[in-house]
């Protein structure tokens, strides 16, 4: 590689190069000299266009000169216009074949068009001229390579060896690897045995010997120098990751167990590749204790890595441990506090109503941080509705609607069905409505809006036919949900369809049984008193009752055996 220094050596000589040209240039004849000096003038200042019509003035005026041809072809290339550029700068090698710039450009070009095969002979012909010729050789096996010409780029390559007295390890791990590329896999095997035998304590060159057995179907070989290569270097990483690799290639689970934990507690190998290992034993294993265990291990191996308390949080949280969960997502926080995906699943992890409280502090914290993700607004409107604090949730969920890409259209239909509860909440119904309406719009097969939407409207005894509508898609599209059930049987109820009603508010309570909670059973107890069913009423009164349910209308009820009308 060129130094600066040598790289202003080298445009120092160009210049003086084309100087002397110039010069030689029918010195008589100055005008046309001056468009020359003009031509490289406009082109400095990026005046393509005049520095061309400049340039090519010279080049007619003095046909037999190169100069002219090198110049239209750089002006050519600046102008994107590679056919041009090749076309001029082989009319300056037409007339100076000699000169090593002029072909530099020409190979420059080339690789740019895609010519791989003619650059890589320019480069080959190039270093047979050339006394420190290296670098085309190099280039031109590299093309050769790309053209998948492997026997001429090992051609080169063989050049460039024989030429560097001393050994070199890069160069002799690329003929190993054309030769194994060209399918010489007898001579990639000699080579790997010669660089074994040169570097005795390098395990990666037995790591390649044992795999070109392997390809070769040298079994008895490769098994000599596998237990060569664990006996010489039992703790090496590289060995141990080759090693587990083979047992998931081969599918043996057994032995991809057994190995799992001396890679993890490992202090040689990358954090990456233990938990490259260690997550397919989590993806295959019931075994929940162990799974932790694993992952603890490599946290206490690599205690300052956010990563991996961040893999351990997602594994309680999966267990639905929320405590062991949250301590590690944030010691991963801790550890990068720009983590914004530990910082989420934090978040995720307590949104519960029992963890209202510290779902809205994690979320209102990880908003500060990361002011554009939309998600964590949401998460915070929850955390707030939970709280039965609607006005600061409806804040959070409009900041989240100004944020949201209109092709989430799944998200924006549920953020808007929580800005229609919060809105329902504050009693706020036509907001509400509204909020509903725009939910369907971006997702008209969203269940739980369509229930909720219902719902309401039939408690405020509102447009119960569409209610009933919306109640029986949800019900199409969710069968199994007792509440939908539910809602459904209370439409009727309003409609005074009570036979009907029953029989869905039946279905709900036994979806839910045994976890129906009071609200099943306050609807059944109305509806069997609306069917002349008092006893019935009142057996589920006191069920709802028993289950928590607290209001003055239902023990009025229980009081007078009767619904207050």
């Amino acid at each position: 590689m060129h130094t600066p220094q040598k790289r202003f050596v080298c445009c120092f000589i160009i210049f003086s190069l084309l100087f002397v040209k110039i010069g030689k240039a029918q010195e008589s004849n100055s005008t046309d000299k001056a468009s020359f000096y003009e031509g490289l003038r406009l082109k400095y200042l990026n005046r393509l266009s005049e520095a061309e019509e400049q340039m090519q003035q010279f080049a007619n005026a003095h046909p037999k000169e190169s100069v002219g041809y090198f110049e239209l072809a750089k002006i050519a290339i600046q102008n994107k216009n590679l056919p041009k550029a090749n076309l001029q700068i082989k009319k300056a090698i037409a007339i100076d074949s000699t000169n090593q710039w002029y072909q530099n450009l020409l190979g420059d070009i080339l690789i740019e068009q895609g010519s791989y095969l003619e650059a890589a002979k320019l480069y080959a012909s190039l270093a047979q001229k050339i006394k420190y010729n290296d670098q085309y050789l190099m280039q031109a096996s590299r093309l050769y390579q790309i053209e998948k010409r492997y026997d001429l780029a090992l051609d080169q390559l063989r050049i460039l060896i024989h030429q560097n007295k001393e050994e070199n390890e890069d160069l002799l791990l690329q003929k190993q690897e054309l030769f194994i590329k060209n399918n010489q896999i007898d001579s990639a095997i000699v080579l790997s045995e010669q660089l074994v035998a040169q570097h005795k304590e390098e395990p990666r060159y037995y790591l390649l010997l044992s795999e070109l057995y392997g390809v070769n179907k040298k079994t008895s070989e490769k098994n000599k120098i596998d237990e060569l290569i664990i006996k010489k270097f039992p703790e090496n990483g590289m060995v141990l990751l080759n090693k587990i690799s083979t047992s998931l290639s081969n599918h043996d689970t057994l032995s991809y167990i057994a190995q799992i934990e001396k890679i993890i507690t490992n202090k040689t190998i990358a954090i990456e590749d233990k938990i490259a290992v260690l997550v397919p034993y989590l993806e295959i294993s019931k075994d929940s204790a162990s799974n932790i265990r694993y992952t603890q291990l490599l946290c206490n191996a690599n205690s300052n890595n956010f990563t991996v308390y961040q893999l351990l949080g997602d594994l309680y949280a999966m267990y639905s441990n929320t405590e062991e969960a949250t301590k590690a997502y944030k010691k991963s926080i801790q550890l990068n506090p720009s983590n914004y995906k530990a910082w989420e699943q934090l978040v995720i992890n307590t949104i519960s109503k029992e963890t209202a409280d510290s779902l809205v502090i994690y979320a209102e914290r990880a908003i500060r941080l990361f002011p554009n993700q939309a998600d964590l607004y949401y998460f915070a409107g929850i955390g707030y509705a939970f709280l039965d604090l609607h006005a600061n949730a409806i804040r959070n969920y409009n900041r989240c609607l100004d944020l949201i890409d209109e092709n989430k259209k799944a998200m924006l239909s549920e953020v808007n069905a929580s800005l229609a509860e919060s809105y329902h909440e504050l009693k706020e119904f036509e907001k509400s409505d509204v909020h509903f309406e725009e939910s369907l719009k971006w997702n008209d097969k969203n269940a739980n809006a369509l229930n909720n939407y219902s719902y309401y409207l039939s408690i405020r005894k509102e447009r119960l036919p569409y209610a009933e509508k919306m109640a029986k898609k949800a019900i199409e599209l969710s069968p199994t949900v007792g509440s939908y059930q539910d809602t459904y049987g209370w439409i009727m109820y309003q409609l005074k369809n009570y036979a009907k009603a029953k029989q869905y508010v039946m279905k709900a309570i036994e979806l839910n049984y045994p976890n129906a909670d009071a609200t099943l059973y306050d609807h059944l107890g109305d509806i069997e008193f609306q069917l002349g069913n008092l006893k019935e009423a009142e057996e589920n009164w006191k069920k709802a009752k028993e289950k928590g349910m607290q209001s003055e209308e239902l023990n009025y009820k229980l009081k007078n055996k009767r619904i207050n009308e």
